[in-house]
């Protein structure tokens, strides 16, 4: 089967945040695409983040296309960071929350990385 590759650009930290701690960091990813994959499809994911020095990569399967249950068409993927990016993200995510939140409210963000809640 043939591997896709997506791009994806963070223009903002916190938008990333946010779908890290809800999805990412849970093993899954939504994304509202017109593009129809077929379940099972695998894609490679680049990711910038602004923010990250570097971009990130993942690898997602899907598992869902079409409606969810919010009414957005899109892809659900299973979704998993390669061990080069989940490493840098496990070292350097919990200094850039506090940097930007400062350390009593980064440290509340960060109890939701360790934790995936």
């Amino acid at each position: 089967m043939e591997n896709s590759n997506l791009k994806i650009e963070y223009k903002k930290f916190n938008s990333f945040l946010k779908d890290h701690i809800r999805t990412m960091n849970r093993g899954w990813l939504f994304m509202r695409i017109n593009e129809e994959y077929p379940v099972g499809r695998t894609i490679s994911f680049d990711i910038k983040v602004e923010g990250l020095d570097r971009e990130l990569t993942a690898e997602g399967v899907v598992v869902f296309s079409g409606l969810n249950d919010q009414g957005n068409q899109g892809v659900g993927f299973s979704f998993s960071f390669d061990e080069s990016s989940r490493s840098y993200l496990n070292e350097t995510l919990p200094l850039n929350i506090k940097e930007s939140y400062g350390e009593f409210w980064g440290s509340r963000i960060c109890s939701f990385l360790e934790t995936g809640k």
